[in-house]
């Protein structure tokens, strides 16, 4: 017997008539899910529709919590009625017994008893006020954790009194929080500690380890001489500390401006690219182990160094930048180191201030209204 059969199943179904509960009992069925398990992923093609009975489950676009689904409300109507693809995924978050019933006995029911589609817009509108309420309060939190994280990204005022150095950033987040990280420390006497990396994935679990990478790494950087004795010691710290088996890409730079010089440290990131005298030139260097697995102890860290001159612009990025496709092919459609050189090269050339902004306007114009599957950070440091 499933719940349509019995005194205990929703108020959407309960008044309904024989022949509908009929229809609808013969096209039904009812499964138990475990926590955390999936019962449709995003993009998903099918035609049921689904009535929790008990439990909760989470909505997740793009693998973040949106929202959350209570006992009685209806989900996956939307691909159902109109036979696209499901536009979330949807986790039980506990327990949950659902009620699946197959889209053609409900197509069906709504051609011979129209009185059942009045019933079901009546209860979607109701769930969909109930779900907007919520919706408006997830919003207002992530907003609040994206303009924190914004408020963290360097403050161009730190060179106002700098003779040598003047710097650009800009922060694309794909969702409201950010995987990526950039900073930059004053050590005083015009030397700089350079820092920008990614940890996989996005939104809020992001930013609890984000905060971890940057509050030791600030700690370290008024105790340790060089990049490389930072990384190490980031490294270390964040195998005792900060969350296993999360990838952490870091690159940290030491930029002095009396030598001229930078030294730098690269765990993993994407090398940055160099302007000088209309030319852009990559600075491969020495790549060490990504942070977060404790790999410094088996492999040590290196350092390079090279020198500035006057008019130098030094760019600082993660990958959501190289990785901008114009379509689904990552072989054909992605944007790519070469093409990243090419767009700055010419933007350098052609362009005194504002570069990064413009970098970012082309590398979204090359996306051709492609959606970014990536955050996207630049820094960028100018040798005046």
């Amino acid at each position: 017997m499933t719940s349509l059969q019995n005194d205990q199943n929703t108020d959407f179904f309960r008044n309904l008539g024989t022949g509908a509960r009929r229809i609808l009992v013969e096209h039904s069925n009812e499964i138990r899910y475990k926590p955390g398990e999936i019962i449709f992923h995003e993009g998903d093609t099918s035609r049921s529709i689904y009535i929790l009975l008990s439990g909760t489950c989470e909505v997740l676009k793009q693998d973040e919590v949106v929202n959350h689904i209570r006992p009685e409300e209806v989900f996956g109507e939307i691909a159902t009625l109109g036979e696209g693809k499901r536009t979330a995924t949807i986790r039980a978050a506990e327990e949950a017994e659902v009620l699946e019933l197959s889209g053609n006995g409900l197509h069906v029911v709504l051609s011979e008893y129209p009185d059942v589609l009045n019933s079901l817009i009546r209860k979607l509108a109701d769930q969909a006020s109930r779900m907007s309420d919520r919706e408006a309060g997830i919003r207002k939190e992530q907003k609040a954790l994206q303009d924190v994280e914004k408020s963290l990204l360097p403050d161009p005022a730190l060179f106002n009194e700098s003779t040598r150095f003047s710097i650009e950033s800009r922060w694309q987040p794909l969702v409201y929080a950010s995987g990526d990280y950039c900073d930059v420390i004053s050590l005083g006497d015009e030397r700089y500690l350079f820092v920008i990396g990614d940890v996989m994935g996005h939104g809020a679990m992001t930013s609890v380890t984000l905060a971890t990478v940057r509050g030791e790494l600030r700690a370290l950087s008024s105790r340790e001489s060089s990049p490389r004795s930072i990384i190490t010691s980031l490294d270390g710290h964040l195998l005792k500390h900060g969350p296993h088996n999360i990838p952490i890409t870091l690159l940290v730079a030491l930029v002095d401006g009396n030598t001229l010089t930078v030294r730098y440290c690269n765990a993993g990131h994407t090398e940055p690219m160099l302007y000088r005298d209309g030319r852009v030139e990559l600075l491969a260097g020495i790549h060490g182990p990504m942070l977060g697995f404790g790999l410094s102890q088996e492999s040590e860290y290196g350092e390079d160094t090279f020198n500035l001159c006057q008019g130098d612009r030094l760019l600082f990025f993660t990958d959501g930048l190289t990785e901008a496709r114009k379509g689904p092919d990552p072989q054909k459609d992605m944007l790519g180191m070469e093409g990243l050189q090419g767009i700055y090269q010419d933007i350098c050339r052609n362009q005194a201030g504002q570069v990064l902004d413009t970098v970012f306007l082309a590398v979204d114009g090359f996306r051709r209204g492609y959606e970014a599957k990536d955050d996207a950070t630049g820094l960028l440091l100018l040798v005046n």
